[in-house]
């Protein structure tokens, strides 16, 4: 059995690894820090459904660091067989701090590539790819689908229509005014904050994030829009793309007024790419803006990007990048 969300210390690594030599891709320091994070989160909202083998296909992990890391207090549950079960939520978060696996970390490092690109303006080219949930079913298929720039668009098409959504192209520049001091105090506020993928029921809880000072990019947004709003700011929260190739995904930000525009930030998310590595902290601080890579599509998360006959459906955006 696990532990309990709320049973007090973990096991320190030290317990079932000698010393800080490299192991399995990671070190004695890494897992600690991960598990003592993982710690904050209580038991009680972890959904024990994974796999090892979902473990290694998803993300890489070997048996040999998943049981390391169960006998320094990873979370899990055992079945009737004796097997291990893992909440996905806790996958994602070893991707994403440790120097193991496949996934996160890579995406973290094509995002800091597509930080780093030193031109005035970058031209994307975005893909809506999705296809027909059930292909059987009769008549035409209908797609809403949102667009970046606020644009709506609605289709119809065969089931068997292998692209039954338009390319769409825009432009993101990289000339943002400096943020004042009064938007400076207001990204002080996440400064304090680890970047830990939550579950929905706790990603939105500024209480959570305050007490335990873990938060994803969802939450940091509503806390900087609602502490900028407190303030008197003038600060919107957006959900959208980032934009990179070869692959786009969804994101969330916020954005506060600086002469006369809309300045996007994302210093949770900075911080985290320096941290591990990714971005230089000499270049990049949580006050730079991102914007060359944020493309707004609406406020928040709600209506679904791309809709079939109303129902929302997975779609993935391969992208292309012109300098």
């Amino acid at each position: 059995m696990s532990r309990s969300g709320d049973a007090g210390p973990i096991p320190s690594a030290d317990a079932a690894v000698a010393d800080d030599r490299s192991m399995h891709g990671t070190t004695v320091d890494e897992i600690n820090r991960l598990l003592a994070l993982l710690g904050r989160i209580p038991d009680d909202v972890r959904q024990f459904t994974h796999t090892a083998e979902d473990a290694r296909q998803r993300y890489g992990f070997t048996g040999d660091l998943l049981e390391t890391m169960i006998g320094a207090g990873l979370p899990h549950r055992r079945d009737t067989h004796g097997a291990a079960r893992y909440d996905l939520t806790d996958l994602k978060n070893m991707a994403t701090h440790l120097t193991v696996g496949a996934g996160p970390r890579a995406a973290l490092r094509y995002w800091a590539a597509a930080y780093n690109r030193a031109t005035s303006q970058v031209n994307y080219e975005v893909r809506y790819r999705v296809k027909c949930p059930t292909p059987g079913h009769s008549g035409r298929c209908r797609y809403r689908a949102l667009m970046p720039g606020g644009q709506v668009v609605e289709r119809e098409a065969a089931p068997d229509d292998a692209q039954p959504l338009p390319v769409v192209r825009f432009t993101l520049g990289n000339d943002w005014p400096d943020l004042p001091a009064s938007v400076r105090d207001v990204l002080a506020e996440v400064e304090g904050l680890t970047f830990m993928n939550l579950p929905e029921i706790l990603r939105w809880d500024l209480d959570f994030m305050r007490r335990t000072g873990l938060a994803d990019c969802a939450g940091a947004a509503k806390l900087l829009v609602t502490e900028g709003r407190r303030r008197g700011l003038a600060v919107r929260s957006s959900y959208g793309l980032l934009a990179t190739a070869p692959y786009s995904t969804t994101h969330h930000w916020s954005e506060f007024a600086v002469e006369d525009r809309w300045v996007p930030v994302d210093p949770l998310l900075i911080n985290l790419m320096i941290r591990i590595g990714v971005l230089d902290a000499g270049r990049w601080t949580p006050a730079r803006s991102p914007g060359s890579v944020l493309s707004r599509v609406v406020d928040h998360q709600g209506p679904p990007i791309v809709s079939h006959d109303g129902v929302p459906i997975d779609v993935t955006f391969p992208t292309r990048v012109k300098v």
